[in-house]
């Protein structure tokens, strides 16, 4: 039941989606953080 293909395709979209977003997000904060201490 867990090991479906679509079930299998959510998990890796969702990965690949992390896996995109949180650089950005690490960027993103760090400037914000640089911002905020000049």
């Amino acid at each position: 039941m867990g090991s479906s293909p679509q079930s299998m395709r959510f998990m890796r979209s969702q990965y690949s989606l992390h896996a995109y977003y949180l650089p950005l997000n690490y960027r993103l904060s760090m400037t914000i953080l640089r911002g905020q201490i000049n």
